[in-house]
């Protein structure tokens, strides 16, 4: 998650002297970062207690993690851009966007498929 985190600074030092609008955008991604942070925090503390919605709460935090990757990368085409900015910007978020896909789909089938799963959660 952290990663993400370091691409939204990098994609604010660009932005953000050429685009003050952006800095608004930066300050709602950076208070979603955190919200997602404490979110995956809150699932990480539910599945060590062993809750029985640890595991529903985690794949909505997966999922949601993921949808917010994608909607960033969409957001990019918001901001009229010139064409090497444009390229960087969709390089930076689209590299996040494909790793928090990754990171989701493993977790998700893992959280739904693991029969550990299925006996520790009681699912």
């Amino acid at each position: 998650m952290l990663g993400g985190a370091s691409n939204y600074l990098k994609a604010a030092q660009i932005l953000g002297v050429r685009y003050p609008a952006y800095s608004q955008v930066l300050k709602v991604e950076s208070i979603t970062l955190l919200g997602f942070a404490a979110f995956s925090i809150y699932s990480g503390v539910l599945l060590l207690l062993k809750k029985r919605n640890a595991v529903k709460r985690t794949q909505l935090f997966l999922v949601s993690y993921f949808v917010f990757h994608v909607l960033c990368l969409v957001a990019v085409h918001g901001f009229d851009l010139t064409p090497e900015a444009g390229v960087r910007f969709e390089a930076i978020f689209g590299r996040t966007m494909l790793y928090s896909a990754i990171y989701t789909v493993i977790w998700y089938l893992y959280l739904s498929k693991s029969i550990r799963v299925q006996n520790t959660y009681s699912l």
